[in-house]
């Protein structure tokens, strides 16, 4: 008998937990909107592609992003230079460079990714990937 309570107990902590954790996650996940790739298509080894990525906060909380980087050395982050944050509904530029003269050659494929960081403790690092081709 004691057994069975034990277990029920156990149960019910466990479940209370669980829903404990889906709620807070659902409070403080991070609903930003960004694109998942940018294809650059094919491009010429000696262009110099500016583009941009579009970052919005659908959420209803400020969401603070110390830091945006790419993780090739071909790749830079224009704008912004340092952290930002985004007010609920609000949207912010980020404008980038790829530069595939240093560390690229003719018929190569292209995929590096831009990271977006947030100071969240859930969905801490967005990612969006950037692919295409140099002629």
């Amino acid at each position: 008998m004691k057994n069975k309570k034990l277990y029920l107990f156990l149960f019910v902590g466990v479940m209370v937990l669980a829903f404990g954790l889906i709620l807070y996650r659902s409070k403080t996940s991070l609903p930003l909107e960004l694109p998942k790739e940018i294809d650059l298509k094919s491009i010429n080894l000696t262009d110099k592609p500016i583009f941009t990525v579009t970052v919005k906060n659908s959420g209803n909380s400020v969401v603070e992003i110390p830091r945006v980087y790419t993780s090739c050395g071909c790749t830079t982050v224009l704008e912004p230079t340092g952290g930002f944050s985004l007010s609920p509904n609000e949207s912010k530029d980020i404008r980038i460079q790829f530069d595939p003269s240093g560390m690229h050659k003719r018929g190569d494929s292209v995929y590096h990714e831009i990271y977006i960081l947030t100071s969240k403790p859930t969905e801490n690092e967005y990612k969006v990937e950037m692919k295409g081709s140099i002629l």
